[in-house]
């Protein structure tokens, strides 16, 4: 897996190659919320102001596994709640 770091862009062609065809391009939800809040503090943008929230509240819980100490399975689990699931239905 790696997450959307600008140098991927110049090896281009290279993460194609079969050394990294099993390999997942996903976006890093701290670099994505980073994005936002810039937006937000630049432009004021409102749509970027609630993604940053929506984001913040993710790394919260986040926080709150960590801090009860849950378990993977169990973290899985919270991750599948309604609460969350509503969060990600918003952010699209």
């Amino acid at each position: 897996m790696s997450d959307g770091y600008n140098a991927y862009v110049f090896i281009g062609n290279e993460l194609k190659s079969a050394r990294f065809k099993d390999t997942v391009h996903q976006v890093c939800m701290s670099h994505a919320k980073n994005k936002f809040v810039k937006a937000s503090n630049q432009g004021g943008e409102p749509t970027a102001e609630r993604f940053s929230e929506i984001l913040k509240e993710f790394f919260m819980r986040e926080r709150k596994y960590d801090d009860a100490g849950l378990t993977p399975k169990e973290r899985f689990q919270e991750r599948q709640s309604l609460e969350t699931k509503e969060l990600l239905i918003e952010l699209r």
